[in-house]
């Protein structure tokens, strides 16, 4: 992973589908625990080698709006003051960008890995 720096890194929202809760009474063959879904909102960090770390934001009606909200502050807080927001070293390494040069170098392989395991 290559370092984050105020000059290197663009913030921007993101979301995850996650499972909020379950009713077995709901459950049939494509869904067998019941299981509800919603959108966990986060901020991603992504550096120009394509590392990210991300920040929950939340999974409120509103997540999206705040996660927009939060990365659009932290881009002109880094651009204005050189400096990462903040609490920056604890937020958690996500996968990287798909496409960049880090999602070339080690993300890939943890696809390809996934799909040998998951082979029909």
């Amino acid at each position: 992973m290559k370092p984050f720096t105020a000059a290197n890194t663009t913030f921007s929202a993101g979301c995850d589908i996650v499972v909020t809760g379950s009713n077995p009474e709901n459950a049939d063959v494509c869904n067998p625990r019941g299981d509800y879904f919603g959108e966990a909102w986060m901020i991603f960090a992504t550096n120009e080698h394509g590392d990210r770390r991300y920040i929950d934001v939340g999974m409120d009606a509103e997540g999206r709006a705040k996660a927009d909200a939060f990365a659009t502050v932290f881009g002109v807080r880094t651009s204005r003051l050189g400096k990462l927001p903040v609490g920056f070293a604890g937020w958690r390494e996500a996968r990287p960008e798909y496409g960049s040069d880090a999602y070339v170098e080690y993300g890939a392989a943890d696809d390809i890995e996934w799909e040998r395991k998951n082979e029909g």
